[in-house]
């Protein structure tokens, strides 16, 4: 007879979720000139989105806390999410749901303008949210749901609570690492096991240097470091002896690297939010830090090689251009 395969362990992934409009110009202009568009498209988006799509895609049960407006818009992003497996009991409502505008230059270049909408709002820590950061083992947070003051309290208090819980917390920086309010980026780095920055990120919180230097200083803000590297692949570092949540023996003592998938790449938005998904969602699978790596670079190669962040996950959605 043969044996049932365990399930992969729950994770809740906490952030945004937003509408990319994207539109792929051959070069950004110089302020007071204009350019021409050669093609639009109007996709799923949100860092944290595309990473709960990911992990919804790679069969994971995921828990998406979020926050969509209850304007056309959001119905909208609601009725896309609900197509997917993900469970959205933990979803919380605004007035206007956020979106970003993104110019891409032939030389894959992006150029992004955000306005988050509700997604900014603090997040109400409710029966349905508390019952699935209690029952997670991991807990995928974005660096951009620490900006504002009061959403930023919000998810602290989410994070201390599923901490109190035995979970082990993921960190996704984000870009605007350095413009959050420094003790509070200290408090949180310090509920955090695995940091995942990309080369930019590392060097905002340790500093310039080689990979493998920044590497070792990010282990001493968090037992697990991970540098997403784009083109060149990722590589890991842990604290001795540090174990995941689902398995005993993941120390990586000596830095492990994996090479990217060599695809020809047409559009990197949502490469570093697949890798994470790839990354968490092996490593719920109990497989070790040089399996991860591989999976999350296998499936951001995936991303990759389409055009918008959420496209491989949903195929053909289109909210109509701006």
């Amino acid at each position: 007879m043969t044996p049932e395969i365990e399930a992969p362990i729950a994770i809740v992934v906490m952030g945004d979720v937003m509408v990319d409009y994207q539109y792929d110009i051959a070069t950004f202009p110089i302020s007071g000139q204009d350019a021409a568009i050669l093609s639009a498209r109007a996709t799923l988006g949100g860092s944290a989105a595309n990473a709960a799509l990911g992990l919804s895609h790679l069969g994971v049960p995921t828990a998406f806390a979020t926050r969509v407006g209850t304007d056309s818009l959001g119905r909208k992003v609601l009725k896309a999410l609900q197509s997917t497996s993900l469970n959205l009991e933990t979803m919380q409502f605004g007035q206007q749901t956020g979106y970003t505008i993104t110019f891409i230059e032939a030389s894959s270049e992006r150029t992004m303008f955000s306005f988050r909408g509700c997604g900014a709002d603090p997040f109400d820590l409710t029966p349905a949210l508390e019952s699935e950061l209690r029952r997670a083992r991991l807990l995928l947070l974005s660096g951009y749901s620490l900006l504002q003051q009061e959403q930023a309290a919000s998810v602290l208090r989410a994070a201390t609570l599923f901490k109190q819980s035995g979970g082990q917390m993921a960190l996704d920086p984000s870009p605007m690492i350095n413009h959050i309010d420094p003790s509070l980026r200290a408090v949180m780095l310090g509920l955090t096991d695995i940091l995942l920055p990309n080369r930019s990120e590392a060097e905002a919180l340790v500093g310039p240097g080689s990979v493998e230097a920044q590497l070792h200083r990010l282990t001493e803000l968090a037992p697990c470091a991970v540098i997403k590297q784009g083109s060149q692949g990722a590589s890991a570092l842990t604290r001795p002896g540090w174990s995941s949540a689902s398995s005993e023996s993941q120390s990586a003592p000596s830095i492990l690297h994996a090479p990217a998938l060599p695809v020809k790449s047409v559009d990197t938005t949502g490469a570093g939010d697949a890798f994470n998904a790839g990354f968490l969602a092996a490593l719920a699978r109990g497989e070790n830090l040089s399996q991860c790596l591989q999976a999350g670079n296998a499936l951001a190669a995936q991303v990759v090689v389409v055009r918008g962040g959420s496209t491989l996950y949903l195929p053909g959605l289109d909210f109509g251009i701006l």
